[in-house]
């Protein structure tokens, strides 16, 4: 079983998802919530700045960082950001679990369908997917 000492108290770590360059996807049961989640964890060695940007990024979408901005109403919806300050411990992105349709139905992730169809993902197919993640 998969855990990070600094979260294992609050996440049970069920599976893993997928993978990109620079983190790593898993499911969870957060025992504060007390539901499944999705948990967006660093790799080892990449810039801790490359997720806290994505996680600004997600909530300026979603327009919850300024009164100004209206959200988009198909983003995945973001419940914190843990940051840690130690090299050697993740940043955590903890999300909300939507279906699991590339998962289950599709059965790899998007590197890996990216790679099975051996170019670029058009914008109709992209969107395709989008729509069916939501």
């Amino acid at each position: 079983m998969i855990t990070f000492p600094h979260i294992s108290s609050r996440f049970i770590i069920k599976k893993l998802l997928g993978e990109g360059a620079f983190s790593t996807l898993y499911s969870a049961f957060d025992n504060v919530r007390k539901e499944v989640v999705a948990l967006k964890v660093e790799k080892p060695g990449k810039p801790k700045k490359v997720l806290r940007l994505e996680y600004q990024i997600l909530n300026n979408l979603q327009g919850t960082l300024s009164p100004y901005i209206e959200g988009l109403e198909h983003i995945c919806p973001i419940y914190e950001f843990i940051e840690n300050e130690k090299e050697e411990l993740p940043n955590i992105i903890v999300m909300k679990m939507l279906g699991n349709i590339l998962i289950h139905t599709i059965g790899k992730n998007l590197a890996m369908l990216k790679r099975q169809k051996g170019r670029k993902f058009t914008l109709s197919y992209a969107i395709n997917l989008l729509v069916n993640l939501y």
